[in-house]
């Protein structure tokens, strides 16, 4: 199972869906024995906004290029 945990509160310390985020992965890494977990803060990283060429990677029909590969990378 592949969890993508996005956290975009400004609360750095005590943010409480940041703590009800953390305790609900905790209960299903409980369940659950193969479970990856990529976490992504927005407030934290510089994660680039979602652009035409983004936008554009994500519909093509058949075999992506090089280019839109590296443009899904953090998608």
């Amino acid at each position: 199972m592949n969890i993508l945990n996005i956290n975009s509160s400004s609360n750095k310390q005590n943010s409480i869906s940041t703590s009800y985020a953390e305790k609900l992965i905790a209960r299903i890494k409980e369940v659950e024995s193969n479970v990856t977990v990529k976490e992504r803060h927005t407030t934290y990283s510089d994660l680039p906004f979602l652009n035409e060429e983004m936008l554009a990677s994500l519909f093509v029909k058949g075999e992506r290029t090089a280019e839109q590969e590296e443009a899904l990378k953090l998608s």
